[in-house]
């Protein structure tokens, strides 16, 4: 009674404290909180309440302008229900202080204590207070409910459904008896739109029944289905189980550790609700995190807005909102929702989505809601919304989804959808069942691109089927809808499709790569379609195979559905039929395929319309292969081996063919058959005839099952005949390999008669045009227009020429086609300029008059530009000497809209801190922080005075800001306190702005100078003389004074020799900076003694330096001065900056735009160095980042480095540059060192003959890019597709092409989580990794840090911590490099993990460093054990103990079995098995190889039939995974086998075998370990010869004696076996220059397992060459071994590249 007393006079007080005074901030802090403190208390930030379930206890006293603020960087655990309303101009705030990340308002929680409850599965040690589990964090990362079967498995995981019984029951054969999924959950695909989830009641054998209660959906024959929710789901690592029941959680961890990871799960419904009739509140910077149901759940109420927040990891929905009028949505992100982004259900009129980003939206089947409305973006329902320049990426199912009156969707970017479900959309709209009229609908301006459409769970639709996932879809009824200036690309179905829909306008839009641009379709399910207007649309076909229009209606009303007009068709690669048209006439059917002239006509549509072609051969034929697989090509005599249908067929000897020929005479539909018989789908092949016919008409061929199922195998293409004999051909291949296939030439022509001749179908060699190496798709999904350059001339579907540069448009977007190529691009501007007149503007924001500052006059600001009320002015005198910053606007956030004319301007700030610092207060960083926005987009970000200048007066300048709709948009809103500004200058950037200009001089005279005289510059500077910040004096590139007051002069006191130049640049106090000419002087050497080398050592060879004086000692070798006659470019100059370089050769170097000289020396092969060093940026304090300085070096015409960036080379240090075989040829050496960025630069040569230089050989190396299928060339080095060593799953590629130069930072592999298994030889290597920023700053959001922070990892070893590459290099291309990484597994291993967005790279290279590391100690020791036998066994002369006879080396929880019966070695009768097995055997620290043995001995036997899949598991040694998913029947057919691992280190005295199965049970027969002391003995040679026999069926060699020793004595130079080309395809070249008798090569992969052997004698194809076959190799690195008859003499790596 006491408590609730006390409780009860708190409230009291409260309520009476929070009712009588202003507005008030109440503060939270889960780590200084404490929720006993006064309300009073609790308005201070220093003193705050500490709960969510304290604020809620206070919601019902809020008053208008209240506000409850969490602190940054801090979680908050709980639901915020909302009691209280706002006003329109005070609502009720929910937002955050401090500074940090947003603070994060939760349901996880972290779980702790674990048991094992076998097969890899742990279960919670503790009940969890929650009725349900939606979400699952592990270490972060989300993971998913166990499901039967996997996704990842064939048709996506879903078995068939055979029958049905009622809306209950199904049945499949597919499923079995066992186990049992009573309690579990079935997932059933009901349609193509909905995925329904059902509980099972009970479940017998193939038969599941289960509780359909909940969905109006019925269950559907042939579709599909999977179990989820039941403990025997779980076989993958993080899939989980939560018993109810029980509260308990199981999740599958494997063989992995539970208790080192951080295991996460949600236990509430919402984190944010409200009561129905609240209004008028903001919620604004939170993080909503990990929740069952809807992050933020609204009904009713009007006016809230949730602004600058973040919603994840959401187990239904992140936004549900109910009748909510007026609710604003903006810039948002929303990741990982299960149901749907955004879901706007009834009654949401005048919403406003904006500038949010949606990604990762219900891509998982099973876990969205019962409906068909689930599974997408943004659903927007409601009276006048808007959906507006938002970004979602990666749907389930629509992109957007909308309805209602007025509602308009205008400039988003949609990304990928459709992934789980298909009958969709990216932007999708539903009139309803019957006919509703709907006014003033706008899809305008937005991006679609990339539908994916879901394939599995659906009925087997044949080899034709394309997922029903299209651009924009207007389902049935849809109406009064504009359709413009839209881009739709990528579609796997239709561009734009609209189903019976009425009064639609589709104008002005880009469709490009659909398989059909626009569908328009009228069925009898609903009114018919009308009021169609479709006009100046681009129709651009990326393939042959793709239509324009699909027009079809049951009805004779085609020509009123639409009309067409104005339209371009452009089919680059394809024939101009693309017509698709249909129809229904006095009850016949009637469809054809047209070209534009006969669609018009026909219908009389498109008369103005366009399709435009170019002369582009799209294909040649290098060679024919065999002969025509229709014989009868010529029908010289007859027609056999055709048949008619719907025609009549004779052979005609009297036509105007040459002989005879085929008449056909049609009558409707007919159609010729022609059988082939087995055609394959990787082969092409040639169709080409003799036509002509009694009229002009349309024949179509293509490709068919000769019988069953009767379906098309081949796109179909169109000709047009004539009474003109023509010929006529088209390259096809089969869709699939097919064993009986037919060629169909079919018309439609009522009385046509035709005759066809030379009839050839053949198989070809041929080459075509790639359409992705022609065609350019580019689009801009930002609020800013973009530029992007040209490789050539290109043009558009109207024909319309482009070179040079492309300036697209926001949300706008090209596509162009190369017609010719051209080498030079010219340097673009990414901003387009509009240098139209426009009136400058100056304004204060104090309360003063007019202030003069800097010659111009600032007026006060009106407050009619005031979109903010309740900022204040900040007046204090002492803050500046200047008036202009004596004054400044302050306030959490301020928002400004000024007219000004439409233009591109120069927008400058103007800040100074009056508060802190001021009057004795401190001061120091973060005290206030705020980020400035103009236009939109953010130009300053987390601006903070005290770190930008000091808190002192500070000026900041934003160039290129674009105004298009008449004012200028302001908006300054802080993080930290308050955001303040003093004035803004708005200049049009055509308007110059007045800069100082400056002169100089020097004082002494220049005509008789000697190297070391002294030197006075003086300056004379004109305009705003009184305002300079500083001069600067150069002496080439070294800076030699800095002056900042009269007289601006600096003194030289030791001017270098030869030719040198001085200039000087001004300052001025607004930033503007302006250079003066160069003055050019000479100075004589003064004479230098060199002392004479008479090192034996020196090296013959030309040796210069390009700087001044005379001779230079490096390394032991002199480099003299250049001769000046040797120098053909004009007004290079020399730097020297002594502290530059420790090495006086780098102290000096010669610079220009382009370099160019030309060095006599004697023909021949030489090796050229040229050495580099940074001498300007890294000194005195300047900035220093990649992208400074950028140059190409050419040496004989040809480009020997690419893009030069002595930053991203060697950090600016003393770089050393070798050239290997330059030859010449002509008496002199060309160099040329061009720039693209500032200047090309060169401190010295060498020239060295290669006769006079050891050639070192070098190492393996390896080039991958990692999204690129074909190879890309980058620095002269070829990197080949990375892709097949990749072994993460869901990694995706993106390219842009305006994002670098070079083609490898073009695009990237990008996931949360990559994983790079690398086949290499063990060593030491040097890795290089290659990053570039393709989306932020680039075509995406905006660029900053820590927009994408991962780290890397090599060989599970961190190298990279918080890798973010704004801050590392400005988001521009970078190389990584990391030296010494050593393998020991034969698999290199690169791992990339995010933290923030998603890792990316885009190449690797591989460098073998030299081995001059000493391996651990060799041990001897011998170890060898017959697993599971009672008995010891022998095996190629090694007796194998019994295990037995041994200490117990095994796990509990295994068994043994024995199996006489199989006619094996006794070895092999035997095993030990189990779930998870290991061995742990006690052996001397050292390295070893390790052997294991297996055998299958109960499938095939007495466990049912052998086959894949039936028992798969992985091989660890030390914890480290050496062999996975090990199938023994894939790997050997269940034969013997024996695996070997190579360089096991054991430093504990224990080696730990480990085998874990995934299915069924691990098994072992035996196990052998040999230390390296060991290696060469007769034991390991018997164990090679073992091995060899029984590795992949080879056991031909064991019983031929071969012998390979892992350490053997080369016999023979590498220079008398050489193995080329390598890398190699298909096969390799074997040349032997020395006598070995019998020999034969053997081939090994880099886990030691033998995959080829060749006897020298069977492949032999010349004297002393031999041809190596590599089909059967994969992609990877091998090592090839020669042998003579008693052992190897030669070994060599060999990359194979299928």
């Amino acid at each position: 009674m006491k408590a609730s007393l006390f409780t009860l006079v708190i409230l009291i007080s409260l309520a009476m404290s929070i009712s009588h005074g202003y507005a008030a901030n109440y503060y939270i802090s889960h780590e200084k909180g404490d929720d006993n403190r006064t309300s009073k208390e609790a308005q201070n930030p220093n003193t705050p309440w500490r709960s969510i379930d304290k604020i809620n206890s206070i919601f019902n006293y809020l008053k208008p302008g209240d506000a409850i603020l969490f602190n940054r960087g801090e979680v908050f655990y709980g639901t915020l229900h909302i009691k209280s309303s706002g006003t329109t101009t005070s609502p009720i705030k929910i937002g955050a202080y401090g500074s940090g990340s947003k603070p994060v308002i939760t349901s996880l929680k972290t779980l702790s204590g674990w048991k094992s409850i076998g097969n890899g599965i742990y279960e919670s040690t503790k009940s969890i207070d929650t009725k349900s589990v939606e979400v699952v964090l592990i270490n972060g990362e989300i993971h998913e409910l166990g499901r039967y079967p996997n996704s990842d498995v064939a048709n996506e995981g879903y078995l068939k459904i055979e029958s049905v019984n009622g809306n209950y029951l199904l049945s499949s054969s597919e499923l079995g008896g066992s186990p049992s999924w009573n309690g579990g959950e079935v997932v059933i695909k009901k349609n193509q739109w909905v995925i329904d989830t059902h509980e099972i009641t009970s479940h017998s054998g193939g038969q599941v029944k289960f509780n359909a209660s909940n969905s109006a959906y019925p269950v559907e024959k042939d579709f599909g289905f999977f179990i989820q929710n039941h403990i025997k789901t779980l076989d993958t690592f993080g899939e989980w189980y939560f018993n109810p029941t029980t509260r308990k959680i199981n999740i599958y961890f494997g063989n992995q550790n539970p208790s080192s990871m951080k295991v996460e799960v949600s236990t509430l419904d919402n984190l944010l609700i409200k009561d129905y009739r609240d209004a008028n509140i903001t919620i604004e910077n939170l993080n909503f995190k990990g929740v069952n149901a809807d992050a933020i759940r609204l009904e009713g109420g009007k006016n809230i807005k949730i602004f600058d927040s973040e919603i994840n990891f959401v187990g239904v929905n992140g936004i549900l909102a109910l009748s909510v009028v007026d609710l604003q949505i903006e810039r948002n992100n929303f990741t990982n929702t299960y149901n749907n982004g955004m879901y706007l259900r009834y009654g949401n009129d005048n919403a406003i989505i904006k500038d949010n980003e949606i990604r990762k939206t219900a891509l998982i089947a099973g876990r969205t809601q019962n409906q068909d409305a689930a599974g997408i973006g943004i659903f927007a329902y409601g009276e006048k919304v808007l959906v507006q320049n938002n970004i979602v990426i990666n749907s389930g199912f629509n992109g957007i989804q909308f309805s209602g009156n007025y509602s308009i969707v205008k400039n988003n970017y949609i990304d990928t959808f459709c992934q789980i479900k298909g009958d969709g959309g990216g932007i999708y709209t539903f009139g309803g069942v019957k006919y509703q009229g709907f006014k003033g609908r706008k899809i305008e301006g937005n991006i679609v691109v990339n539908s994916i459409g879901s394939r599995g769970g659906i009925p087997d639709k044949g080899v034709n089927y394309r997922p029903l996932a299209e651009g924009i879809f207007l389902d049935d009824h849809s109406n009064n809808i504009e359709i413009t200036g839209n881009t739709v690309g990528n579609t796997e179905n239709n561009g734009l499709k609209m189903s019976n829909v009425n009064n639609i306008l589709v104008e002005n839009n880009t469709f490009f790569n659909s398989h059909t641009s626009i569908t328009l379709g009228n069925n009898v399910i609903g009114d018919d379609t009308r009021g169609v207007t479709i006009n100046n649309n681009q129709l651009f076909a990326k393939n042959a195979d793709q239509n324009t229009y699909n027009i079809n209606t049951h009805k004779d009303d085609l020509e009123i559905m639409a009309e067409f007009d104005r339209n371009y068709f452009f089919r680059p690669l394809g024939d101009a039929f693309s017509i698709y048209n249909e129809y229904t006439k006095n009850g016949k059917s009637i469809a054809s395929i047209d070209n534009l002239k006969q669609w018009t006509e026909k219908f009389g549509k498109d008369k103005n319309s366009v399709s435009n072609s170019v002369d582009l051969a799209t294909y040649s034929i290098d060679k024919k292969i065999g002969s025509s697989l229709y014989s009868n090509s010529s029908f010289d005599k007859n027609t056999n081996g055709i048949s008619c249908s719907n025609c009549s067929q004779k052979w005609d000897e009297n036509s105007k063919m040459n002989g005879g020929s085929i008449k056909v005479t049609n009558s409707g539909n007919g159609a010729l058959k022609l059988n082939l018989g087995k055609l394959k789908k990787d082969k092409t092949y040639l169709l080409k005839f003799k036509a002509l016919a009694n009229k002009e008409a349309n024949i179509q061929t293509y490709l068919r099952y000769t019988g069953t199922p009767w379906e098309k195998l081949s796109g179909v293409t169109t000709f047009q005949i004539r009474k003109d004999l023509d010929t006529f051909e088209v390259l096809v291949s089969p869709f699939i390999d097919a064993e009986e296939v037919s060629l169909l030439i079919t018309a439609s022509e009522d009385d046509l008669t035709y005759w066809i001749d030379d009839l050839e179908f053949v198989e070809v060699e041929a080459s075509f045009v790639d359409p992705d190496e022609e065609i350019i798709f580019e689009f801009n999904p930002t609020k800013n227009s973009k530029t992007i350059a040209l490789s050539g001339e290109y043009v558009n579907a109207k024909l319309e020429k482009f070179s040079g540069k492309v300036t697209i448009p926001a949300y706008g977007s090209v596509v162009l086609l190369r017609v010719s190529k051209d080498p030079q691009v010219e340097k673009v501007e990414e901003e387009e300029k509009n240098t139209a007149e426009v009136e400058a503007f100056y304004y204060h924001f104090g309360d003063k008059g007019a202030i003069t500052y800097q010659g111009n006059v600032f007026e006060k600001l009106s407050t009619e530009y005031f979109l903010t009320s309740g900022s204040n002015v900040s007046n204090v005198i002492n803050g500046s000497d200047e008036s202009l910053f004596q004054s400044e606007r302050f306030d959490n956030e301020l928002q400004f809209e000024i007219p000004v004319g439409n233009g591109s301007y120069t927008v400058v700030t103007y800040h100074n801190e009056l508060y802190y610092g001021q009057n004795g207060r401190s001061q120091k960083a973060g005290q206030r922080v705020f980020d400035i926005v103009m236009e939109g987009e953010l130009v300053k970000d987390n601006l903070d005075l005290f770190l930008e200048n000091s808190n002192q007066e500070t000026t900041l300048s934003f160039d290129k800001i674009q105004v298009v709709d008449g004012y200028l948009n302001l908006d300054l809103k802080a993080s930290v306190n308050n955001a303040s500004i003093s004035a803004i200058a708005i200049i049009p950037e055509s308007k110059e702005i007045l800069k100082p200009s400056i002169s100089l001089s020097i004082k002494e005279s220049t005509s008789q100078l000697t190297e070391g005289d002294k030197l006075t510059l003086i300056s004379e500077i004109s305009n705003l003389d009184d305002n300079v910040e500083k001069v600067e004096f150069y002496c080439g590139l070294k800076l030699v004074g800095t002056c900042v007051e009269k007289p601006f002069q600096a003194v030289i006191e030791e001017i270098p020799s030869g030719e040198n130049y001085v200039w000087a640049t001004v300052t001025d106090k607004m930033g503007n900076v302006n250079t003066s000419e160069e003055v050019e002087f000479t100075a004589k050497e003064k004479v230098v003694v060199v002392e004479e080398n008479n090192s034996s050592e020196l090296v013959e060879g030309q040796f210069y330096h390009f700087g001044f004086g005379g001779n230079i000692v490096y390394n032991g070798q002199d480099f003299i001065n250049l001769n000046r006659d040797y120098l053909l470019s004009s007004g290079s100059n020399v730097s020297v900056y002594e502290e530059g370089s420790k090495e006086k050769l780098f102290q000096s170097a010669r610079f220009n735009d382009e370099l160019l000289f030309k060095i006599p020396v004697e023909n021949g092969t030489y090796t050229v160095v040229t050495y580099h060093k940074e001498l300007y940026f890294g000194e005195n304090g300047r900035d220093e980042k990649a992208g400074q300085r950028v140059f190409d070096i050419s040496i004989e015409g040809k480009v020997v480095k690419d893009n030069l960036d002595l930053y991203l080379e060697n950090n600016n240090q003393e770089t050393e540059l070798i050239f290997n075989s330059i030859e010449i040829i002509d008496g002199y050496l060309n160099l040329d060192l061009k720039a693209s960025s500032n200047n090309a630069l060169i401190s010295a040569i060498a020239i060295v003959p290669e006769s006079a230089t050891p050639q070192d050989l070098g190492g393996f190396t390896m080039h991958l890019n990692t999204s690129e299928q074909s190879e890309v060339l980058y620095q002269e080095n070829s990197f080949v597709s990375g892709a097949k060593y990749i072994s993460s799953s869901s990694s995706k590629t993106s390219s842009n092409t305006s994002a670098s130069s070079e083609k490898l930072f073009q695009s990237e592999r990008y996931a949360k989580q990559i994983n790079f298994d690398i086949p290499v030889a063990n060593g030491t290597y040097t890795i290089k990794t290659y990053h570039n920023e393709l989306y932020f700053g680039k075509g995406g959001a905006t660029a900053r840090e820590g927009r994408r922070v991962y780290d890397i990892f090599l060989e599970d070893e961190i190298v990279a911590d918080n890798f973010d590459i704004f801050k590392y290099n400005n988001n521009n291309q970078t190389i990584l490099t990391y030296e010494g990484i050593e393998v020991k597994d034969g698999v290199l291993n690169l791992d990339l993990i995010a933290s923030v967005n998603n890792a990316s790279i885009s190449g690797i290279s591989i460098i073998e460093e030299s081995n001059n590391s000493t391996l651990p100690t060799g041990s001897d020791h011998l170890f060898f054990l017959n697993t599971g036998s009672d008995s010891d066994a022998s095996l190629s002369g090694i007796t194998y103990l019994a295990e037995s006879k041994t200490d117990k080396y095994y796990n509990d929880g295994t068994g043994s079995y024995n199996n006489t019966k199989a006619n094996v070695e006794s070895l092999f009768q035997t095993e030990r098995s189990g779930k998870n097995l290991v061995y742990t055997i006690p052996v001397p620290n050292g390295t070893y190889t390790v052997f294991t043995m297996h055998h299958e001995v109960w499938f095939g036997y007495g466990g049912g039939t052998a086959k894949a899949g039936k028992r798969v598991y992985d091989i660890a040694l030390q914890g480290e995974v050496l062999k996975n998913n090990f199938d023994l029947f894939v790997e050997n057919k269940n034969a013997p086998t024996m695996l070997a691992f190579e360089n096991i280190q054991v430093t504990n005295g224990q080696l730990t075998l480990e085998l874990n199965a995934s299915v069924n049970n691990a098994s072992i027969s035996g196990i052998a370990i040999v230390g390296s002391a060991a290696k060469g003995g007769e034991i390991a040679a018997n164990l090679r010869t073992a091995q060899d026999g029984y590795s992949r069926g080879y056991k031909e060699m064991g019983e031929r004696g071969y012998k390979e020793m892992d350490v053997y004595t080369e016999t023979i130079t590498r220079d008398e076996v050489r193995i080329f080309p390598n890398p190699a395809k298909g096969r390799a070249t074997l040349e032997l220059n020395a006598e070995i008798g019998l020999g034969r090569v053997i081939i090994h992969n880099m886990n030691g397992q033998l995959v080829s052997h060749f006897d020298l004698a069977s492949i032999k194809t010349g004297d002393n060459q031999f041809n190596i076959p590599l089909d059967n190799l994969s992609q990877g690195v091998y090592l090839v071994s020669i042998s003579n008859e008693q052992t190897v003499i030669n070994k060599q790596r060999l990359i194979v590249n299928p």
